[in-house]
């Protein structure tokens, strides 16, 4: 396999340890006033036993988020929605440049957000291993990994790793932004692609709450 690292990432599954820390409010990063703040809270389980509680370590500004997604669809179905320019779209980012290849350039246009400004992200391809791993390192967003293994006759599991920078409130931001996704992703593996006209923050709202 193709990958820029040595050795693979060791994917952390302990509970996330409750803080009480200054965090930003009820909207996204891209949305955020100055001074906002958020209750403790605990996370929440998907209801559909597909999408695993998200969770992160942390080592100072440095967060690692990890989730599990036990999908009922085949490796290759899989493997289009998180890494070609066509699947994309249609749960997470439109793929303004997606060069398939180690070292390939990407950039990720986020669609809830008309803000080029926050929306748009470039980065690399940081590690490919067609149908196992793709791995992109963007701006703000940094290492995104998606690991890919064969589950049963024609179902895949899916390990996400997400390492970021930033303060703990962009922690919880991306926990609630990444789970919100996840839930795209089982619909539009269902056949039916995220509406971005329909995105609200009503769910993101939920998430973050129950991840802080």
């Amino acid at each position: 396999m193709e990958d820029a690292e040595k050795g693979e990432v060791t994917e952390s599954t302990a509970v996330v340890e409750r803080e009480v820390v200054d965090k930003a409010g009820d909207r996204p990063w891209w949305m955020r006033d100055a001074g906002d703040r958020v209750r403790e809270a605990w996370p929440m389980s998907d209801a559909s036993g597909i999408i695993e509680r998200g969770t992160s370590r942390s080592e100072g500004d440095t967060h690692t988020l990890h989730w599990v997604l036990r999908l009922p669809h085949p490796v290759a179905r899989v493997w289009a929605a998180v890494a070609t320019p066509e699947g994309l779209p249609e749960w997470l980012a439109a793929a303004d440049v997606f060069e398939p290849r180690l070292g390939g350039a990407v950039t990720l246009r986020w669609l809830n957000t008309g803000d080029p400004a926050v929306a748009v992200h470039c980065g690399h391809i940081t590690a490919w291993d067609p149908e196992v791993v793709a791995e992109y390192t963007i701006d703000l967003h940094g290492r995104c990994r998606f690991h890919l293994e064969p589950a049963g006759d024609a179902g895949t599991t899916l390990r996400f790793t997400n390492e970021l920078t930033g303060e703990d409130s962009f922690r919880l931001d991306c926990l609630a932004g990444w789970h919100d996704h996840f839930a795209f992703l089982l619909d539009a593996l269902d056949g039916r692609p995220k509406d971005w006209s329909t995105w609200n923050l009503d769910r993101w709202r939920e998430l973050r709450e129950s991840y802080a």
